[in-house]
C-alpha cells in the first residue's frame, strides 16, 4: 500500500485525504471494524496520521504466522479432474514461494496434489526428480487430455446426430384407398366358414301307373 500511495502525493492534501482513500477500499469486515470508530463523535488518532491508520490495519488483520498458513495451504492444494495444470502449477509456485520447503519436497508436494487421471498417465513416462521436469511433463499430458476430450465431445455430437436422421421405408397405399380402410389379408391358414346349402323340396311320390293289360283284366273280373 505504502509503495502505491506516493506515485499520487499530488492527488492527497493531507494523511486525512490519504486514510479516507484506502477506506473507501475496504469491505466486509474490515470496513465493520473501522466503520464504528468513524461514527464516532470522538475520532480517533489514526484517522489524521497514515502511519497510525497502518499500524492498526495491521494489528487486526495482518497474519501472524505467513510461513505456517502458506505451508497449511500448499499441503491442502488439489487439482481437480476439471482443473487445468497451468492453473494448478500458478497456485503452487506462489505458495512455494512462502516457503522454506526444499527441491524434494516441493516436487513430493506437488505430484501428490496432483488429478488422478494425470497420476494414471504417467505410469507410461519416467517420473521426473525436479519440479520444473515434473511441471513440463504434467502439462504435456494435460494439453493432451483436454485434446482428446475434446475429439469424444465431437463424436458424441456427430453419433447423435446420424441417429436421429430418418431411415425407414414409406407404406405404399392405394391411391384411392385410405389408410384406414385398408382390408387385411387372410393368411393361408385361415378357415373360411361354409355356405350352408339350400334344402332341395321333394317331390310328391306317387305309385307308378299300372300297365294296360292289367287294368283291363281288372275291369274285366269286375
Amino acid at each position: 500500500m505504502q509503495t502505491q500511495l506516493p506515485r499520487s502525493q499530488d492527488l492527497f492534501e493531507d494523511d486525512t485525504d490519504k486514510v479516507n482513500y484506502v477506506l473507501s477500499f475496504l469491505k466486509g469486515t474490515a470496513l465493520d471494524c473501522f466503520e464504528s470508530a468513524i461514527l464516532d463523535p470522538i475520532k480517533p488518532a489514526w484517522l489524521s496520521d497514515f502511519d497510525l491508520f497502518l499500524e492498526e490495519l495491521e494489528a487486526n488483520f495482518r497474519t501472524y504466522d505467513p510461513v505456517g498458513e502458506a505451508e497449511a495451504e500448499l499441503e491442502g492444494l488439489c487439482m481437480h479432474e476439471s482443473h487445468q495444470a497451468t492453473k494448478y502449477f500458478i497456485k503452487f509456485q506462489q505458495l512455494a514461494a512462502r516457503v522454506q520447503w526444499g527441491n524434494a519436497a516441493l516436487n513430493h508436494q506437488a505430484y501428490n496434489g496432483l488429478a488422478k487421471c494425470i497420476k494414471d498417465d504417467m505410469v507410461h513416462h519416467d517420473k521426473p526428480n525436479t519440479l520444473t521436469g515434473l511441471r513440463k511433463l504434467v502439462q504435456a499430458i494435460d494439453a493432451r487430455y483436454w485434446e482428446r476430450k475434446g475429439e469424444l465431445s465431437h463424436e458424441t455430437r456427430a453419433s447423435g446426430s446420424s441417429d436421429t436422421s430418418p431411415n425407414t421405408s414409406p407404406t405404399l397405399t392405394s391411391p384411392t384407398t385410405s389408410p384406414e380402410k385398408v382390408l387385411p389379408i387372410p393368411s393361408r391358414r385361415t378357415t373360411i366358414p361354409a355356405l350352408p346349402r339350400a334344402r332341395v323340396p321333394l317331390l310328391n311320390r306317387r305309385s307308378p301307373p299300372l300297365p294296360t293289360f292289367l287294368r283291363n283284366s281288372g275291369k274285366t273280373e269286375s
